[in-house]
């Protein structure tokens, strides 16, 4: 007899993880489909040099701190291995001898940093940093939950994301759900 299914998830990466367990818990049978040998996406370490098999590196991991504390509250991460690693400050070196390091929480440290190079640039971070902090805000807010089968759909625009630092309207965000 065949395997039937209620969801079957294409792509086995953090997000299609991360919606194939909602649908489980949620009592649905549930298969996550991926093409690669292993699943993950961009929370995978890869050796991707044929030449260098020993050179591991991860595949965009840094987006994992994006991941809204909700879902790992929800599916109890921490408790299956998930930990961050903040990894302090950026560092960017070019050949000439020239460097720059941006601080996470340092906006004097990171003016002067970048007035090296531009202060035009150096000058506009306080609103590009306004701006982050905003959609962080928004994203915490509007980035799609699961919601229950009653739960009305559509989109809907979010209040709180018009407000960004040079938006030109209000963001469309999925409804929530709480």
């Amino acid at each position: 007899m065949a395997a039937t299914w209620d969801a079957i998830v294409v792509g086995g990466g953090h997000n299609g993880l991360v919606a194939g367990a909602y649908l489980a818990r949620a009592g649905a049978r549930v298969v996550v489909l991926e093409a690669r040998s292993k699943t993950g996406g961009a929370a995978a370490t890869d050796a991707p040099w044929p030449e260098a098999p020993e050179i591991k590196v991860t595949r965009l991991s840094y987006v994992m701190s994006l991941m809204p504390p909700r879902i790992i509250r929800d599916l109890d991460l921490e408790r299956h291995g998930y930990k961050l690693f903040p990894m302090g400050p950026a560092y960017q070196a070019w050949p000439d001898g020239r460097s720059l390091t941006i601080y996470d929480d340092d906006a004097g440290r990171n003016h002067t940093q970048i007035a090296q190079f531009s202060k035009h640039d150096a000058d506009a971070m306080p609103r590009w940093d306004a701006w982050r902090r905003a959609w962080r805000r928004c994203w915490g807010r509007c980035s799609p939950r699961p919601r229950p089968r009653s739960a009305p759909t559509g989109r809907r625009t979010c209040a709180s994301c018009s407000g960004w630092p040079g938006a030109t309207g209000a963001l469309t965000c999925a409804p929530s759900a709480t």
